[in-house]
């Protein structure tokens, strides 16, 4: 097989011109469990704070300096993690989902397991 110059030229050329590789994009940040990557303020989680009704149950959302934490009766309180807008979480693996409504706001609630209890404001 003969290569003849002109080819190898040729090619050589066009290799020149390509881009160069991107340099490697640095790894996502490392983030512990049970950490937000937002801190949120008081203004972000004040108008989530209030009583919610599911049916005859009640809790109550509170702030408490930058988390809000959620009182059920007879129960311990609940610590709750910024997670996204309107999305909180806690240690136990629940999902704390706020809504604007009509008069007021809901409250979606659900669990590791994938059950859902709505509750509203």
């Amino acid at each position: 097989m003969r290569i003849y110059p002109f080819a190898l030229y040729f090619s050589l050329g066009l290799a020149a011109c390509a881009p160069p590789a991107p340099p490697p994009s640095a790894p996502p940040p490392q983030v512990a469990p049970g950490t937000s990557l937002v801190r949120p303020t008081a203004a972000m989680l004040d108008p989530y704070v209030g009583s919610y009704r599911g049916g005859t149950e009640a809790l109550t959302v509170r702030r408490a300096g930058d988390a809000l934490v959620v009182d059920r009766p007879g129960q311990p309180a609940t610590t709750l993690i910024l997670v996204g807008l309107g999305t909180f979480a806690d240690a136990a693996g629940k999902t704390y989902l706020f809504t604007p409504a009509a008069g007021g706001a809901r409250l979606t609630v659900v669990g590791a397991d994938g059950t859902r209890r709505e509750w509203a404001r």
